[in-house]
């Protein structure tokens, strides 16, 4: 996983799930690999597997929670198992934001607002934090506080991918800066 060979690692962590002395942190690791190789029928399957196994790690929580949402399925489920994240370690920013994103998904823009602030606030130099309070702040037609922030973006440490599409957004979404 840490050299980012998801699908070697994927072959490995099947056959240690057959083994029935295996630690906890397999299902984990397992998970992880099926999203990180898009392979959702199977994600989420794991997904539901990792909650059963280790049902009130907030790490587990916000990570199944996360998925859920970014992948735009089980909104409410994925706005649910973050809260309890949250109220778990509330001063972690990355699960703020998690919570930030969930209501963005569902349409609460004003209350995604309020958490993605915080997780800035909390984590300055993350790029897809930036990146998704910029998002908020565009859906709530703050255009120009939208554009500063991804283009302060551009700037954080965060994957060409993420950074090629943040300038997109910049290049599609042209506000005037009077």
């Amino acid at each position: 996983i840490r050299q980012k060979r998801y699908r070697e690692s994927l072959r490995i962590y099947n056959k240690l799930i057959l083994d029935k002395k295996i630690s906890s942190e397999v299902y984990y690791y397992r998970a992880l690999a099926l999203v990180q190789t898009e392979q959702w029928n199977s994600a989420f399957k794991a997904l539901d597997q990792l909650l059963l196994e280790i049902p009130n790690n907030p790490e587990v929580l916000n990570f199944c929670g996360y998925t859920f949402v970014d992948q735009n399925v089980r909104l409410n489920e994925g706005l649910k198992l973050i809260e309890k994240a949250v109220e778990i370690d509330p001063e972690n920013g990355f699960y703020i934001d998690s919570l930030g994103w969930a209501n963005y998904r569902v349409g609460n823009i004003d209350n995604a607002i309020l958490y993605l602030e915080r997780a800035v606030e909390l984590e300055p130099n993350e790029i897809e934090i930036s990146d998704h309070l910029g998002d908020a702040y565009w859906a709530n037609d703050r255009k120009k506080e939208a554009f500063l922030l991804w283009k302060r973006s551009l700037v954080l440490e965060g994957s060409d991918s993420l950074k090629l599409k943040i300038k997109k957004k910049i290049l599609e979404n042209k506000v005037n800066h009077d």
